[in-house]
Order: C-alpha cells, then structure tokens, then sequence
C-alpha cells in the first residue's frame, strides 16, 4: 500500500513546517484520510485525516501508534502536549483524574 503525500523535498518541507505549520498540514490533508509526511531525512509521520483512523490511534488501538520523541517535541512546540501526543499511561488517565493548579 502506498501512503500518499507531499512530493517536495524534506528539506522544502521542513521549511514549509516551520515557516506555516498550519498551511503545511492543511496542505498535506489535501492528499487524502492518512497521509506520509517526510519533512527530515529518514523521518515518517503519518498525518490521520479521517474521524475513524483519529479514533483508532486516539481511543480504540493507541498502543499500536508509536510517537517517537523527536516527533512529539517537534510537534508539540506548535501543538502543545496534549492527548494526541501522549504516550503510555498519560495517555490513558481520564480527564477527571488530572488535576490542575490553576492560579
């Protein structure tokens, strides 16, 4: 099966990223429900567009979807640390387990 995707270089890429990471991914959807971004060398992220690929790596099945660190630091600078970044038994807590210190 193949993954459908950008075709510019991951260096255009990475660029596009960082100067309108928005615009990129916006862009990106535009290639389909699942899409491979590649925007360094040797780097995959996977770019679910469709409510069901979502649900699966958010709720159902988020064991099986790896989020190797430098992803989740390169995407969490513009995402923040949220659910779809989070791994292991973060992922799990529910919301009215967490608290927060709100000042």
């Amino acid at each position: 099966m193949t993954i459908p995707g950008p075709t510019d270089s991951s260096l255009s890429q990475l660029r596009r990223l960082r100067r309108d990471f928005l615009g990129y991914l916006c862009d990106a959807a535009q290639h389909g429900d699942l899409v491979l971004l590649r925007p360094a060398p040797g780097m995959k992220i996977y770019l679910a567009n469709h409510p069901d690929l979502i649900e699966d790596s958010l709720v159902r099945r988020p064991e099986l979807f790896h989020k190797a660190r430098m992803t989740r630091r390169m995407v969490g600078n513009f995402l923040g640390n949220g659910l779809g970044l989070s791994v292991d038994e973060t992922h799990g807590q529910r919301s009215d387990e967490q608290t927060y210190d709100i000042q």
